[in-house]
């Protein structure tokens, strides 16, 4: 036997507190710090969603000077950072999200799969402005430091040089954030009447391996650093029936 399931989300802000309409404020206020603008990325507008994530588009890193190139709000491309330009570039919420597996039988083998999905949303991902642009290369820094950040004129790079300028908020850190996870397996096997177990007194035995998070795909690669999420663990059953 197989099953799927699937849910969808959709949500509207219709009104927001005065106490909401001074964070947005604070978010759109010129922020002098460039760490600090990488906090705002949420804000609560009317008619927008509560998960929406706003930032000023970004057409990358220019070959020419190292720098980021922004869009205003008008369509206009600029050097300059500007909070006022920040506008919706995707939504932490997924089109869809749900589960699927299959439950199998084969004479004395039992087995169950499942597995665990998300498609159609985005995440601000912070660990790369916090590790590869907004970084002291007197400290250990990430490897694409070295391999991907802009160096010279000419270069095709996805990050800005770790020697300029800090990094602001922009388009260029949200990222699409599908995933697939094998979230468990189970496997028996079921002895049944074996003349054995009838001499043990015993009316079944039945041995069970169950695992989890056999493997996690996204399309982020995931920065674990010391701490693991996705840990497996094993787990042998044994029942027994009287």
């Amino acid at each position: 036997s197989v099953f799927a399931n699937g849910t969808s989300n959709k949500n509207k802000i219709l009104a927001i507190s005065n106490s909401l309409e001074r964070f947005n404020d604070d978010s759109n206020s010129a922020h002098t710090n460039a760490t600090d603008s990488h906090n705002y990325f949420t804000q609560f507008r009317e008619g927008e969603s509560t998960t929406a994530i706003y930032a000023v588009r970004s057409l990358g890193i220019d070959p020419l000077t190292g720098k980021e190139l922004y869009v205003t709000k008008e369509g206009n491309t600029t050097f300059d950072w500007n909070p006022e330009d920040k506008i919706i570039v995707g939504d932490r919420t997924p089109d869809l999200q749900g589960a699927f597996g299959v439950n199998l039988r084969y004479k004395r083998i039992i087995a169950s799969a499942n597995f665990q999905y998300s498609v159609g949303s985005q995440a601000y991902n912070t660990s790369l402005v916090h590790k590869v642009e907004n970084i002291n290369i007197r400290n250990n820094v990430d490897r694409r430091v070295l391999t991907d950040a802009w160096l010279k004129p000419g270069d095709d790079a996805k990050f800005k040089n770790p020697n300029g300028a800090h990094t602001y908020q922009s388009s260029r850190f949200v990222q699409d954030n599908d995933w697939l996870r094998f979230s468990s397996l189970s496997i028996s096997y079921d002895l049944g009447n074996e003349t054995f177990i009838k001499k043990l007194g015993m009316n079944s035995l039945r041995f069970t391996v169950n695992t989890n998070d056999l493997f996690h795909l996204t399309s982020i690669p995931l920065e674990r650093g010391t701490n693991y999420p996705f840990a497996r663990s094993f787990t042998l059953g044994l029942r027994a029936n009287f």
